[in-house]
């Protein structure tokens, strides 16, 4: 069941006027197609940029092991 309430008017046949405009516009507006997403492709920048970030994490995590002193 759908309720659609207006109570903006005076009258009661302007809000039932109103109430059926407002499910003519719910209804267009759940009809409308959604546009498609077009998959694009990860430039070359934005893959090196990741990759440095990466790299840079996994040095910050190395520096924080313990020290084994039989391979010094």
């Amino acid at each position: 069941m759908l309720f659609v309430k207006s109570q903006t008017w005076r009258t009661q046949l302007e809000n039932k006027d109103e109430v059926i405009h407002k499910i003519n516009e719910l209804v267009k507006k759940a009809l409308e197609k959604k546009k498609k997403r077009k998959p694009t492709k990860v430039s070359k920048a934005a893959k090196e940029k990741r990759l440095e970030f990466k790299k840079l994490k996994g040095d910050i995590k190395e520096g924080r092991r313990r020290i084994d002193p039989h391979n010094m």
